[in-house]
């Protein structure tokens, strides 16, 4: 193989550095030669007829800051995560009439079904009028039946008018109220003993009687059916009370101060009947004088 000695004869120090760095110089010249963008210029903005805009409401408009919406804090974006309020609300008044409905139904599921367990009563027919031809005495009490109803009602009712008021007076408006609510729901839940119940509706005065067992039934509720139990509660009540325990106090200090009286023991006996005069009506006087001056001279008077 024969070497060129032209490459090598009459060549400088420069041309064997070319050849030996040949392959990077291109690199570097497409590095040099890679094309630069060119940026055109902004046209200036224009106004609403189409005329360029002025400078200084350029200038203006470039500076004018943008405000930024505050921030939402945790709780706002927890609470409100996208949904407005008023759907919020609009689904809660949903539910809620929703629910009520419900109750509604429910309480009139269960009524009919009280209605259909209680024993059904026939209605009551109106009564035929009987026949003046086979029974006129029947006819006569019907037809006066008939028209004294309603006024004997009339004078029922004025009756109880007159003994509700006079109850009033007597125990006191509040108390006739009473005693007539706990009466009435105590009857409609068949408590009363049915003896009891007829003697008050037929009592002169069924208000003043309705007060009384009123009062009654309050005595034997606080009483119970051990009296003696009842008094000791009574009596360990007063010795937590601090007035009466002072009153105690007091009447045992007064009682232990004063000496307890003597009894008198002294009994007088008539004079004898042996020593009596009948000679004179002053010595019949003397004779039953028991007095102790009468005693003294009966005395003296047998020496």
């Amino acid at each position: 193989m024969e070497i060129e000695r032209d490459d090598f004869a009459g060549g400088d120090d420069s041309r064997l550095l070319q050849s030996a760095l040949g392959d990077e110089a291109p690199v570097e010249e497409q590095a040099s030669e890679a094309p630069v963008e060119e940026t055109k210029p902004e046209a200036p903005p224009r106004d609403e007829h189409g005329r360029f805009a002025p400078k200084a409401q350029e200038e203006s408009a470039e500076q004018a800051p943008v405000e930024a919406a505050p921030p939402q804090t945790q709780e706002q974006q927890q609470r409100d995560p996208g949904v407005p309020r008023f759907r919020v609300k609009e689904e809660a008044d949903k539910r809620r009439s929703a629910e009520e409905r419900a109750d509604r139904l429910e309480q009139m599921l269960m009524q009919m079904l009280q209605a259909q367990r209680a024993p059904q009563q026939p209605p009551q027919q109106p009564q035929e009028p009987p026949d003046i031809f086979t029974d006129p005495d029947a006819w006569y009490r019907y037809k006066a039946n008939q028209e004294l109803s309603p006024v004997l009602q009339q004078i029922q009712a004025a009756r109880l008018e007159d003994a509700r008021a006079v109850a009033s007076v007597i125990h006191g408006e509040e108390t006739v109220k009473a005693a007539e609510q706990a009466f009435n729901e105590l009857a409609q839940r068949g408590g009363i003993d049915p003896a009891e119940y007829q003697r008050i509706q037929t009592s002169a005065n069924p208000f003043r009687a309705a007060v009384e067992w009123h009062q009654r039934q309050a005595v034997l509720r606080e009483v119970g059916s051990d009296p003696k139990a009842y008094r000791q509660r009574v009596i360990e009540d007063a010795l937590k009370d601090p007035e009466v325990i002072a009153k105690v106090i007091e009447t045992y200090r007064n009682g232990g101060a004063a000496p307890a009286a003597k009894p008198n023991n002294l009994t007088r006996l008539p004079p004898s009947l042996t020593r009596a005069s009948g000679s004179s009506a002053q010595g019949d006087a003397d004779q039953f004088d028991d007095s102790d001056r009468g005693l003294l001279r009966s005395a003296l008077s047998g020496r």
